[in-house]
């Protein structure tokens, strides 16, 4: 016995294989199948949802490929053998089409996708590159890293300078050299001079 089919058909959290990028597919495939049932001689509609389970076998394939996951061979057998169904199936859809398109993703999701919870490797949104979004924020992280450095460097430069050129030889200088400086001792004994505290 199968797992009930949603009424109205649309993803909630009893689908969540809590992988993120997953998530959003299994909704965009719920989506994709609702719109076929809302028009079932759009051949437009079917054309999408022919890509984007494709586009969604082939991410959540390369995701167990790459953890080596146990299950692969069962799962991809699932998935070409609906993609072989899918691509079978003509406007305008049938009752009986739609149906089993539904019970179809319910019983895969799970049945067969939750067992690979907790045992794929975590990804970006997409397996093989990071998002727009994922790769501006990594880029402006680290742009941001590289300004205080930068930042950092500047302040510092002119009272090591001066501490070189004095103290160099000088076993200690005084923390009075370095009025109003956010440098710390530390940081200063890093470079390899000795500050003794008055």
């Amino acid at each position: 016995m199968g797992f009930e089919i949603p009424e109205p058909f649309k993803w909630d959290e009893s689908f969540r294989v809590f992988y993120e990028n997953l998530d959003e597919q299994h909704k965009g495939l719920f989506n994709a199948i609702f719109d076929c049932a809302k028009s079932p001689g759009d051949a437009a509609a079917l054309s999408h949802l022919d890509k984007v389970i494709v586009a969604h076998f082939a991410n959540e394939e390369q995701m167990m490929t790459a953890k080596s996951y146990d299950g692969y061979k069962e799962h991809k057998t699932a998935h070409d053998d609906f993609v072989a169904t899918l691509k079978g199936l003509k406007t305008p859809l049938s009752n009986d089409n739609l149906h089993y398109a539904k019970d179809w993703l319910v019983n895969h999701i799970k049945g067969i996708d939750f067992k690979y919870k907790g045992k794929l490797k975590r990804t970006y949104k997409n397996a093989t590159t990071a998002t727009a979004g994922n790769t501006a924020a990594i880029l402006k992280t680290f742009l941001a890293a590289e300004r205080v450095k930068k930042q950092f460097y500047n302040l510092k430069k002119p009272v090591i300078t001066v501490l070189s050129l004095y103290y160099a030889k000088s076993q200690y200088c005084r923390t009075f050299f370095l009025p109003n400086s956010s440098i710390t001792k530390s940081r200063v004994n890093l470079l390899g001079l000795h500050i003794q505290s008055r």
